[in-house]
């Protein structure tokens, strides 16, 4: 398991399930949701419930619903973004000066591909990327479990965007997709050492409570650590800190630090345990405003971008004054309440004792009281 647990990432091929022992299973559904990695399960004869893993463990981690098996089955499928998939950075083969049409265009373009697992319903929860059109096959669609992220691609054959005849030799949309598959499947793999605030911001000036937390080997949490923080400011000036175990966490750890100036500093975290050390070495950015303010400059080209994808219009200060003729007024709607005491419409209280009267005689007539 410590082996295994050395990986950010898996890649589980044609394999069917037999083909791991039940252990291997578990080690397998643990990655995910103990360690946090990323594994990504591809298409084939001998893969989901053609290769017999909708009765194993790790069909609970799988983003797609495994129906009955089906040999025999085989599709050719374009594959194209689904309107959630065209906004992930997974699926943008074009340029990042291009648009969503021109990238839904790259798409429309490649070759279809084999799919032999027919899976056709996602789990709720799951996000589907990649689909087909017609039969409404799943293309690609990924899951958070656990700490971990699940990935199925069910084409068998990717390849043919790089091998087929009608692709460009310069076509570099295979390797753009992978390129970036696989990155994304281990962006967020956490490590043996996590740090808060590597991302965020801090005020300038101010103390800050930095947590970290350690795990061993097996990514369970480590206590009794010897946890040392140095701390380098922009203008290289350092701090010594040791950071103690926090009793309401076991492995986590924490301390306050000053960030007297703003800019970039340093954190270069050892750990010691059981004989073994630990190093890993974050950032923090510490600015005069605080997190609030972060980046709250204008950004011209996201403005742009947001208005040419939704149909919008980017106004500027210089042709601001044609905002208000490019609003189109709707009407407003508003609701009123009003009330009426039956008194005051003598046709629906007539309308009313006639009814109560006719219960009335249908009862008698009846003999019910």
């Amino acid at each position: 398991e410590e082996e295994l647990f050395q990986y950010r990432g898996l890649i589980i091929g044609n394999v069917e399930a037999s083909f791991f022992s039940a252990e291997q299973q578990r080690m397998l559904v643990d990655f995910l949701g103990r360690r946090g990695g990323g594994v990504l399960f591809l298409g084939g004869k001998h893969a989901f419930a053609e290769g017999g893993y909708a009765d194993s463990p790790v069909a609970e981690t799988l983003p797609v619903v495994l129906d009955t098996p089906r040999s025999g089955y085989q599709r050719e499928v374009q594959l194209l973004p689904t309107a959630l998939g065209r906004k992930h950075a997974l699926s943008q083969l074009a340029s990042v000066d291009d648009d969503a049409a021109d990238n839904l265009a790259h798409w429309q373009q490649l070759p279809a591909v084999t799919i032999v697992n027919p899976l056709f319903q996602s789990k709720p929860g799951a996000a589907v990327l990649l689909q087909a059109e017609a039969p409404n096959l799943l293309g690609l669609a990924y899951q958070r479990y656990g700490r971990g992220i699940s990935v199925a691609l069910t084409a068998q054959n990717t390849w043919v965007w790089q091998m087929h005849a009608d692709v460009a030799p310069d076509n570099q949309s295979h390797e753009i997709f992978w390129r970036q598959l696989l990155s994304w499947l281990v962006s967020e793999t956490p490590q043996r050492i996590e740090v808060s605030h590597t991302s965020g911001q801090v005020l300038a000036g101010a103390e800050t409570t930095l947590p970290v937390q350690l795990v061993d080997a097996a990514y369970r949490p480590l206590s009794g650590a010897s946890v040392e923080l140095q701390l380098i400011g922009p203008s290289g000036q350092e701090q010594h800190l040791l950071l103690p175990e926090q009793a309401r966490a076991a492995g986590s750890y924490s301390a306050s630090i000053l960030t007297p100036e703003a800019g970039l500093y340093e954190l270069q975290i050892k750990a010691t345990a059981n004989g073994e050390e630990l190093q890993r070495i974050a950032y923090v950015n510490a600015s005069a405003t605080g997190e609030e303010f972060y980046r709250a400059e204008l950004q011209a080209d996201v403005l742009r971008r947001l208005a040419r994808d939704t149909g919008g219009t980017y106004f500027t200060a210089a042709n601001a004054e044609g905002l208000a003729r490019a609003i189109q007024p709707t009407p407003a709607t508003a609701m009123t309440v009003q009330h009426y005491e039956l008194w005051d419409m003598p046709l629906l209280l007539i309308l009313l004792l006639l009814a109560l009267s006719l219960d009335w005689a249908f009862r008698r007539w009846r003999g019910l009281r």
